[in-house]
């Protein structure tokens, strides 16, 4: 996994690109998702991401949207349609793959709430160490 950063330019956020390779060659590009207000909902300590996650000490997970090109290698041929990353202090890096992206509402008061999800919408979870 590495990951490479450029600079947004007026007043934008920065765009960041993950790249996950596989011993075999292929790799698969992400960017994060850090502009759209609703993906930043996502990614709220405790919110959606952390819940399919399974992290529930107010971690606040980054969320991810493939980008164009490489071969996938998980979540099936077609790859996922989101991929949600958690790192740990301890150095556990946890990849949520999803077979589709969070779903809102608007609520009355004004806000936005997540739709309720299923376990199905997992198709990959993986638990790596860094070194």
């Amino acid at each position: 996994m590495t990951t490479t950063q450029a600079s947004g330019g007026g007043g934008m956020d920065p765009l960041v690109i993950m790249t996950l390779s596989h011993a075999d060659g292929r790799a698969m590009n992400f960017e994060e998702a850090n502009h759209a207000p609703m993906d930043l909902i996502a990614q709220g300590a405790d919110g959606p991401l952390a819940q399919v996650m399974g992290l529930f000490g107010g971690e606040s997970p980054t969320l991810y949207y493939p980008r164009e090109g490489g071969a996938a290698f998980i979540c099936g041929s077609e790859g996922p349609a989101a991929l949600g990353v958690h790192r740990s202090a301890e150095g556990i890096v946890v990849i949520v793959g999803l077979r589709e992206a969070f779903q809102f509402e608007e609520r009355e008061s004004g806000g936005y709430e997540a739709l309720p999800f299923s376990p199905d919408m997992v198709c990959a979870r993986l638990r790596l160490r860094r070194r």
